[in-house]
């Protein structure tokens, strides 16, 4: 937009022509007049020959202005300069110049006649030919004293001859003058020497003229030529041109115009060659447009394509006069016979025969006068692009939709599918597999309802034109899905039932569920017919329960689950008698024997008993575990163990155990001693002191004594407790007692050999205890052996030149995998990579959860893993991997369709050596990791700190020493897991990112939609912003914050910008002063009053008028006391204000449009530090600020704050959602912990943004991630505790503001800095303080598990959207629509919205807001009823306003029904009121979709405004409603409370007494059971509304006849809180029911 203040120099310039066509031409005419009067001007001018005839020959013009052929009296004030000198150097000889006219005198010469020569000089050298309209400053001052004194000397000659004209005077007004910019146009218009006419319209072919009008005295003798402009360059015209002829110096004509000559034109002035004076631009527009050539269309014969065409001209446009056809931008030969039509008399170009030879593209071009169109279509053959929903999970549908490109249209679709992507076939789609789909050539589909594995195939559309055919890209369709997976069975007892627990999930992208039962022995089970015998079983849940378990029960029970690609079957679980295997027997020290048992039981045993029996008279007896010959024999459950310490008692008793369970019993005699059980291992049968099984075992014993003798020999001994350690955490021993007793490595290695963990067949995990201990020598030993006698162990070699390693991950046992195993995997890999399978080589296995098979690959083969074909993942599957590794590349291959049956690895020729860490694997792989870190935490715990932390933990576990350990252990070690553990929970109680978004969106389109932010307060348009955390998207239980300004108060910083504002009506400027106040802090100085409620306002200082702050909110408050702000309570700078629904915090202020220069250095610190980023810094500049009436100190009543509420929502939006849940974070602290702790809490959640704004800023390093939110949190609360302890809290805008200067001093800052040190000096721990944050912690280190969020949570569901709608309710509903064109207005607004692409929630948002519109309009119409109108028009009315409200209960929510019904009841329609109250119940509205939802739960209070005249029986109530609160109060009826009001006056006028009394009777026990009066129980409404309810309860007992009930009721509203100021009017209900009360009792006594 141009600027409209005037630069100096423009006003140099400005004053400079005033003077020229004021002063001087004012000099001119009083000189003119002393010489000769105006009657006698005529006759002068016809003595003179010169004016007549010669050079300075009179034109037309100016004859008439001098009256030259008439006979009136000429006026000089209508004179130019030009005239008046010509008529004073031709007629007023005595006043000749020293030099003779035209010449410039010099500086001695000081005559009238010189002057008037000076005049014309200085008139045209720096106005009338000057070269620009600017003039420097240093050029005006010269300018200014020449004019000045040639003034002063005229003035001398005019006053000496009788005038008084002052021209001093004149030329002082001007030098103090305001002049606009509109009036510095005007001169510089007037300044031109020649001039032109600005726009000459003319029609194409016809001849355009420009005549140039010259002003300048010597006009006869100028040379004058004509340009044409064209941007920054010119074009001179030469006139002497066809083009132009008979053009002059004084006109241009321009013949047979054309589009090429339209433009502008200017004429030229030449006075020499240095100076030329160019005249105003003039334009020539020519008329006449070009043809109109519609688009053209393709039709289809048989045997023809028709290319259909047509065209026009508009009026006053020349006609069509050629036609001409091309291809390919090479012309067409019409004349050829396979071509008909084409010309101007033709609607059609024909081409029969078509082929591809026709393809191209045909262009059509129509010509006349002005110019020539073209349009073109282009025939070829057809283009298609298929897409689909693939992957698609098995059983789903599946469509394949179409986009066709044609011209010609198709003539033949036909979709085709293929097995390898060569060989394709048609499919027919009239099968009942392809039902659904369609081969329409508009939009052609291919849907197959139910997509099976068999269709996992290639899939193309064929299209043919009359041009040519062809077919689409192939699209593979990939079916995914697999069985049910079931997690092993485990089987539980409680009393006489047995629980058998399985769950089944699903991978990701498999078909659902369709059935889940289980078997016993192979019959299915059936749950409801067994007569409690079974119980459980559901799809949630597929444990299944046995009750009453007895021997019959005794089976094998197996779970199946099935969906569409196929069943799964779980584990056996056998349920049966116990069995007990002897386990082993041996000696100890002290000569006892010991007997080892073993006891499987499904379910497990309740009773196990040791017996002996005598062998000579076979009495049996039960064994004294207690008694000391059997002491050390126990009875637990699953390894019993029998100690026997005397010979003679083995000699001559048998020993048997006897165990129990549910099912039945079993017993077992311990075999005799004098025949050993061998002992087995995984694959060979030690016999101990068998001296012939060495030699033929190859002296593989004797080689591993060495081994182990050598190692234990050598192990160091400062590492054995770190041995234990591993061992126990890692391996679980089963003699954990023998472990924590053993004293050297020796007893050690000897508890894992006993074990089977270290044996000569297998030394992987002794490898890794001597690699976790740095033991590198002794791994070493230990690995040669290892390869010498072929034991188990991991390594992993090289590649050779030309492989690369890659690693797979095998999801089985690596002791339980076979050779062919391996072989198996080798020949797929090179199947899949197009190799052999000995170009596939096995170059080690390493550990993991499970174990890792590492094959060397040549490199060429290599790449073509990375691109796997889903059939080729699923044929890897099948091997038990689930994924392989490449460099750093992970390819994941989903879940496993089948599972190997795992076999053991044979030992031949090809024995793989692996090893066997089946217990590792099997109990607790995770053991191994967990192992790393705690022998890493022990080693660097420092020593001196060990007592602090134990009693730390004391004193939060009691006694229990190892609880504490354990949770130290963790919390050190799972830092990222506990800030996940956190952060999943903020965003469970916070909002996750989509919750908050959607919050955000929700204000931001309900602002703009219906404007709810402007409200008329004294008939000024005031705007309301919702701010603070609720905008911000947190919903956590606070009040609602908002900001009100006044539009037309217009706030500056700098003088300059005043001007802005000083021509706008009714708008008031405040100047705002910074110097000598605190950073942060302003004055504002009234400058241009706008309204009287300021003036009231301001305190007078040195003749200036400044607005304090509190007398500004003082009145602020009384203002909203008397609107349509339905409660007000003012307690300081924030007005607390409750309305019908609202609990607000409203901060009165004003706004600036303008950015602060002491914040504008905000704008570089941003720039450095990358953040925030420059499109929002640019917003938040543009923002510019609001001024709140809030003092550095209580005293300074005329300071007010600078806020930047708008900045900071602004980067809250910027922020990710970790930075958001950490804000959310540092807020929950302070609230729960801080200042829970503070008797008088000084800290605001305002410095933990501005925390976090300063942590964010100032490093960037910090990751925001949610594994390292506590990281981030204890940057943001160690920078609180910097501030604390400096007393220096930086504003983020302007840092300069410390707003800690008053409120964290003295013993509040040191009291304050202790409590923040102390929770410093716990660490993290700190945050368990906090009760919402303690339960995250608890679960993820005591419970050991995460709350990670369910995936349906990361999206909106109907609830959220649900809560958004009742907030947005309490909104929108204390603001109202004050008339039917805002109505109008707002209607449009979301009529607009609603072109675009919304969402489902956005619609949810836009149709309520859109009932809100309606009904108010339908009350706005209502209340116009009451006025006296003519019967059509009020006829009119009624009509509209029940159309209103029928419309916005056919959209809106339940309560919209007791609107119309309202209104159905004012108009006596009671049976429509009765049947649209009984719809009105919430329960009546079936559940079907979201809209019903909507409808049914969005409940609210019936708004009755005191204006609001449906039924006669409240009018007393709103009568006195009106009295206090004004004609704006409303009554707020809960909603139960009106529909059963609704109820009783429709049955009591329909004469329907048992109803209505049923009615009466339901109201009266709502309001008696003490339940809320408000149908919204949240945390911003807490207003109840039981005065008004008590008050309708007893109008509607004083209908029915109740007077002694009505009394009681009406005595209830009285004592409930004046919520609606209706006291009088229950007076008066009171007095009516005496007095009907007292009638019915005459009456009685009568009869």
């Amino acid at each position: 937009m141009t600027s409209t203040i005037l630069s100096p120099k423009q006003l140099n310039f400005a004053q400079i022509s005033i003077v020229c066509v004021d002063i001087l031409k004012q000099c001119l005419i009083d000189i003119l007049d002393i010489h000769i009067k105006p009657k006698d001007l005529s006759k002068e001018i016809h003595l003179s020959h010169s004016l007549k005839g010669g050079k300075d020959k009179l034109n037309l013009e100016q004859r008439d202005l001098c009256c030259f052929s008439s006979l009136g009296v000429p006026d000089y004030s209508k004179f130019d300069v030009t005239l008046l000198y010509r008529l004073i150097r031709n007629l007023c000889p005595t006043l000749k110049p020293s030099k003779d006219w035209g010449k410039e005198p010099n500086t001695t010469d000081l005559t009238i006649g010189d002057d008037i020569e000076r005049i014309r000089l200085f008139r045209n050298k720096h106005y009338a030919h000057a070269e620009s309209a600017k003039i420097p400053d240093s050029e005006f001052t010269d300018l200014w004293n020449e004019g000045k004194s040639l003034i002063h000397r005229i003035q001398i000659f005019t006053t000496a001859n009788g005038y008084t004209t002052d021209y001093g005077l004149m030329l002082t007004k001007i030098s103090g003058r305001m002049i606009k910019y509109e009036e510095y146009t005007s001169y510089v218009n007037l300044f031109r020497a020649i001039s032109i006419e600005r726009n000459v319209e003319v029609t194409c072919g016809d001849t355009a003229r420009f005549k140039a009008d010259i002003r300048l005295e010597d006009s006869a003798f100028l040379s004058v030529s004509w340009e044409k402009v064209d941007g920054s360059s010119r074009k001179h015209i030469d006139i002497s041109c066809e083009k132009y002829k008979g053009s002059t110096g004084r006109q241009l004509n321009i013949h047979s115009v054309c589009k090429e000559d339209e433009g502008e034109y200017q004429a030229v002035i030449s006075r020499n060659l240095d100076h030329k004076i160019f005249s105003n631009i003039g334009f020539l527009q020519t008329q006449g447009e070009l043809p109109l050539l519609h688009n053209l269309t393709v039709s289809t014969t048989k045997d023809e394509i028709c290319i259909h065409y047509s065209h026009t001209v508009l009026e006053n446009s020349p006609r069509i006069n050629d036609i001409k056809w091309t291809k390919n931008k090479t012309p067409l030969d019409l004349t050829n016979h396979r071509y008909c039509g084409g010309n101007l008399d033709d609607s059609f170009l024909r081409i029969t025969c078509p082929s591809i030879e026709d393809s191209g593209e045909y262009s059509c071009t129509v010509t006349n006068a002005v110019g020539w169109v073209s349009r073109l279509v282009i025939l070829d053959k057809p283009s298609a692009k298929i897409s689909t929903n693939t992957p698609v999970v098995h059983g789903l549908e599946t469509r394949f939709s179409c986009l066709i490109s044609s011209c010609p249209s198709p003539e033949k679709i036909e979709w085709q599918k293929s097995c390898d992507g060569n060989i394709f076939h048609r499919i027919d789609i009239n099968e009942l597999k392809y039902h659904g789909s369609n081969e329409d050539p508009s939009s052609p589909v291919l849907c197959l309802p139910k997509t099976t594995f068999d269709d996992q195939q290639f899939y193309r559309i064929a299209v043919r034109n009359k041009i040519g055919e062809y077919t689409s890209d192939t699209h593979f369709l990939e079916v995914t899905g697999n069985r049910p997976n079931i997690t092993n069975a485990i089987c539980t007892t409680k009393d006489r039932s047995v629980r058998l627990n399985c769950d089944v999930f699903l991978y990701d992208e498999s078909p659902a569920l369709q059935d889940v039962y289980w078997t016993k022995n192979e019959e299915k089970l059936y749950i409801q017919g067994s007569g409690g015998k079974y119980s459980g079983m559901s799809t949630d849940d597929p444990s299944l329960t046995i009750n009453n378990v007895n021997k019959h029960d005794a089976g094998n029970f197996q779970l199946i689950a099935i969906n569409s690609v196929g069943p799964t079957k779980s584990d056996v679980i056998v349920l049966g008698v116990p069995d007990a295997v002897f386990k082993k027997t041996y000696k100890n020290e002290d000569g006892s024997q010991c007997f080892m048992v073993m006891i499987k039981s499904n379910p497990a045993p309740f009773f196990v008993q040791w017996n002996m029996k005598d062998k000579k008279s076979g009495s049996l007896q039960q064994i004294n575990v207690n008694a000391d010959e059997y002491k050390g024999t126990s009875n637990s459950f699953p390894r019993p163990m029998l100690v026997v310490k005397h010979k003679e008692t083995l000699e001559n008793y048998s020993f048997q155990i006897k165990v129990e369970n549910v099912i039945g019993f079993t017993e077992k005699v311990i075999p005799d001693e004098s025949n050993p059980i061998p002992l087995k291992s995984d694959d060979n049968t030690v016999n101990v002191g068998n001296l012939n099984r060495i030699y033929e075992r190859r002296g593989r014993n004797i080689r591993f004594g060495k081994v182990f003798d050598e190692l234990a020999e050598k192990f160091p001994e400062a590492k054995i407790g770190r041995l234990k350690d591993l061992v126990q955490n890692s391996c679980e021993v089963e003699d954990v007692t023998s472990l924590k007793q053993a004293k050297s490595a020796r007893d050690c290695f000897r508890i894992l050999r006993s074990e089977n963990i270290f044996s000569p067949e297998d030394v992987i995990f002794l490898q890794y205890l001597l690699k976790m201990t740095a033991c590198e020598e002794l791994e070493t030993k230990c690995i040669e052996y290892a390869k010498g006698q072929n034991a188990r162990y991991f390594y992993e070699k090289p590649p050779d030149n030309g492989y690369k390693n890659v690693h797979f991950h095998i999801v089985a046992n690596i002791g339980c995998y076979r050779t062919e195993n391996i072989t198996k995997v080798r020949e797929t890999v090179a199947a899949i990579v197009g190799c052999t399978i000995d170009e596939v080589l096995v170059n080690g296995y390493l550990h993991s959860a499970s174990f890792i098979l590492v094959l060397s690959i040549k490199n060429n083969f290599v790449q073509k893993l990375l691109a796997l074909k889903r059939k080729d993942k699923d044929t890897l599957s099948k091997l038990s991997i689930d994924y392989f590794k490449i460099d750093s590349t992970i390819i994941h291959l989903k879940g496993l369709r089948d599972e190997t049956n795992p076999i053991l690895l044979k030992s031949d020729d090809n024995t793989v050596n692996v090893g066997n860490l089946n217990r590792i694997n099997e109990r607790r792989g995770r053991n191994i990791r967990f192992d790393k870190d705690f022998d890493k935490l022990a080693g660097q715990f420092l020593e001196a700190k060990i007592s602090r932390l134990e009693d730390r933990f004391l004193g939060n576990y009691g006694s229990d020493v190892k609880m504490a350990r354990q949770f130290t252990t963790l919390r050190m070690k799972n830092v990222p897991r506990l800030s996940r553990s956190v952060y999943e929970g903020l965003c469970e109680k916070v909002g996750n990112s989509t919750k908050v978004n959607f919050r955000r969106e929700v204000i931001d389109l309900t602002e703009d939609l219906l404007s709810t932010s402007n409200v008329f307060l004294e008939n000024r348009c005031y705007k309301f912003k919702l701010t603070g955390s609720f905008r911000e998207g947190f919903r956590l239980k606070t009040d609602i914050d908002m900001l009100g300004w006044c539009l037309s108060d217009k706030v500056v910083f700098n003088p300059s910008h005043i001007c802005l504002y000083r021509n706008m009506k009714h708008e008031t400027v405040i100047l705002m002063e910074c110097d000598d106040l605190s950073p942060g802090f302003t004055r504002l100085k009234l400058i241009v009053p706008g309204h009287v409620f300021h003036e009231i306002s301001c305190v007078e200082i040195n003749d200036e008028l400044y607005i304090p702050n509190y007398s500004f909110t003082k009145n602020m408050a009384k203002t909203l006391e008397s609107t349509d702000f339905k409660r007000t309570f003012y307690y300081g700078p924030p007005i607390a204000m409750v309305s019908a629904l609202l609990k607000t915090d409203i901060d009165f202020c004003f706004k600036s449009d303008h950015w602060p220069d002491t914040a504008k250095p905000l704008i570089q610190r941003c720039q450095q530090s990358s953040w925030p980023v420059e499109t929002v810094v640019s917003q938040i500049v543009n923002s510019g600020c609001h001024v709140v009436p809030i003092g550095s100190t209580s005293d300074e009543n005329l300071e007010w704050r600078i806020s930047f509420s708008n900045a900071e929502q602004m980067i809250v939006y910027s922020l990710n959602h970790c930075q958001f849940i950490c804000y959310g974070l540092l807020k929950i602290f302070l609230k729960e912990v801080i200042n829970e702790q503070s008797k008088s809490p000084i800290l605001c959640s305002y410095f933990m943004k501005t925390v976090l704004f300063w942590v964010i800023q100032n490093d960037r390093t910090l990751q925001w991630t949610p594994e390292n939110l506590l990281c981030c949190f204890w940057n943001c609360f160690k920078l609180l505790i910097h501030w604390v302890n400096t007393g220096c809290c930086p504003n983020f805008f302007i840092p300069q503001n410390n707003m800690f200067r008053l409120k964290v001093t003295g013993h509040a800052q040191a009291a304050l800095l202790d409590q923040l040190y102390d929770f410093y000096a716990n660490g993290i721990d700190c945050l368990c303080l906090s009760p919402t944050i303690k339960l995250y912690l608890n679960d993820a280190i005591i419970k050991k598990n995460l709350p990670f969020m369910q995936e349906t949570s990361r999206y909106l569901n109907d609830v959220h959207v649900l809560e958004e709608l009742q907030t947005i309710r309490k909104i929108v509903t204390p603001l109202t629509v004050k008339n039917l064109e805002e109505a109008a207005v707002l209607m449009n607004r979301i009529e607009t919205f609603l072109k675009g692409n919304i969402t489902k929630y956005q619609a949810a948002i836009v149709q309520y807001m859109t009932t809100y519109i309606i009904r108010y309009a339908g009350l706005i119409l209502q209340r116009m009823l009451q006025k006296i109108m003519c019967r059509k028009r009020t006829y009119l009315t009624k009509k509209w306003a029940c159309s209103m409200f029928k419309f916005s209960s056919a959209i809106g929510s339940v309560p919209e029904h007791l609107y119309l019904a309202m209104y159905y009841y004012g108009n006596g329609q009671y049976e429509q009121s009765l049947r649209c109250t009984q719809r009105a119940r919430p329960y009546s509205v079936e559940v079907k979709s979201f809209n019903a939802m909507m409808r049914k739960c969005i409940i609210y209070n019936i708004n009755l405004g005191n204006a609001d005249t449906f039924f006669s029986e409240l009018v007393i109530e709103q009568n006195a409603n009106e009295e206090i609160s004004g004609k704006y109060g409303e009554l707020f009826i809960p909603f139960d409370v009106m529909l059963h009001m609704m109820l009783i006056l429709n049955y009591h006028k329909l004469g329907a007494r048992a109803m209505s009394q049923q009615s009466l009777q339901d109201l009266r026990t709502l309001l008696h059971c003490g339940k809320r009066l408000s149908f919204y129980n949240d945390p911003y409404d807490c207003v109840l509304y039981a005065d008004i309810s008590w008050q309708i309860l007893g109008i509607c007992q004083h209908i029915c006849g109740d007077y002694f009930g009505a009394l009681n009721s009406y005595q209830l509203s009285l004592k409930s809180k004046a919520r609606h100021r209706i006291h009088r009017a229950t007076y008066l209900r009171m007095l009516l029911s005496l007095f009907a009360l007292t009638r019915f009792r005459m009456v009685y006594r009568q009869e």
